[in-house]
């Protein structure tokens, strides 16, 4: 792929320096071809059968932007081994023939993940310009274990930048394509294994439906859903508990949050969180993100979570708060909310203590009437 790119780039060299010389008249014995700047890419998906690599041969294209990344080969597949990396958005790429992703915006990694706990994935894609389509990417956590699953990271209405600043991604002319190991978040140690990484339609995701209402999580399971943005919150489980410790949190917009199963606000749309808190009386922020990365950041729900040795539900009722202003003002679809997001005191005092979620569920009128007494 490398041999390719410095290809176009001498070709785009050559083309800039020929510009300089007397125009001439060509006609059909010139035997002349004129290069011009492709004005889409390869359908992504027709890429060699949609196979970005399978890791089958040398990884000389791939790069590695500090030293706490190491990538080698271990059969057909590739081994990530991270040294405390993250907080500082360490990542590892590569620079990919032009591709198109307008019809096929799917990205699906085979992997799996060695260490302590388990890291979160997210992916980035750069236009021919640079522009970096950061302002939603997409997340996956990565399990524990020896074998591998499948994670689905879906573009769709995803191709805008937000930093450094606002610009629209050129989805038709990616060229490069970066991978974070929990970027902006806490350091992570361990090793990701790679068996391959495809581009596929939306269509070949599994589908989910939405359900109407539900729990969001009990805290049976293992944590391996939710992640932290930041190295001053960490997440434990304390038995059926979630214990969020935060240090200093609140001015910075530190977040938490997980993918959830889609949900049907239309049908539900009010949100039971049985909490409590240690060491004061946090604010506890919670939005909700659409199938098109859509947040519920206009009108923001915003609880106190009392400091108390008891759980107590507080109820967060959407009704009428289906509105984006941050990047900019969108309509939220709430017929397939997809991610829950959390802000502890949010651009308020900073927070030091604790907060322990038991239980986190989308209920109708009628439960919320029901649990309330009325």
């Amino acid at each position: 792929m490398k041999f390719l790119a410095s290809i176009l780039i001498l070709l785009a060299v050559t083309a800039k320096q020929c510009a300089t010389f007397e125009s001439q008249a060509l006609d059909d014995d010139s035997q002349i071809a004129v290069v011009e700047d492709p004005d889409i890419g390869t359908p992504a998906c027709q890429f060699q059968k949609g196979t970005l690599d399978e890791f089958n041969g040398e990884i000389y294209s791939w790069w590695v932007s500090n030293d706490q990344t190491k990538l080698s080969r271990t059969g057909d597949t590739l081994k990530v081994v991270g040294n405390a990396i993250g907080s500082k958005w360490d990542c590892f790429g590569t620079e990919t023939a032009l591709l198109d992703f307008s019809k096929c915006s799917v990205i699906k990694i085979r992997c799996r993940a060695e260490g302590e706990k388990p890291p979160t994935v997210i992916l980035h894609m750069k236009d021919i310009n640079q522009m970096d389509a950061n302002a939603d990417s997409p997340k996956q956590r990565i399990h524990l274990g020896k074998e591998y699953k499948d994670y689905y990271f879906d573009f769709g209405g995803k191709w805008r930048q937000s930093w450094p600043d606002n610009q629209i991604v050129d989805e038709k002319m990616i060229h490069d394509f970066l991978i974070f190991i929990n970027g902006g978040m806490a350091d992570w140690t361990g090793t990701l294994y790679i068996d391959y990484i495809k581009v596929v339609s939306a269509d070949e995701m599994p589908k989910v439906e939405a359900t109407n209402g539900g729990m969001v999580d009990d805290f049976q399971d293992e944590l391996y859903s939710w992640w932290v943005a930041n190295e001053k919150l960490n997440l434990e489980k304390k038995g059926d508990v979630m214990s969020l410790e935060c240090t200093g949190v609140g001015p910075g917009y530190e977040t938490f949050g997980r993918a959830i199963t889609p949900m049907d606000f239309t049908k539900a749309q009010i949100v039971r969180v049985k909490a409590r808190a240690e060491g004061g009386v946090p604010n506890l922020r919670m939005d909700f993100k659409d199938k098109n990365g859509h947040i519920t950041n206009k009108e923001p729900l915003v609880m106190k979570i009392e400091e108390s040795g008891e759980f107590k539900n507080y109820y967060y009722n959407y009704a009428g708060k289906y509105a984006q202003s941050y990047p900019d003002n969108q309509t939220v679809d709430p017929s397939s909310m997809k991610d829950v997001i959390f802000f502890v005191n949010p651009g308020g005092e900073p927070f030091t203590g604790k907060i322990f979620i038991d239980e986190i569920e989308v209920i109708t009128d009628e439960q919320y009437k029901k649990l309330t007494n009325q």
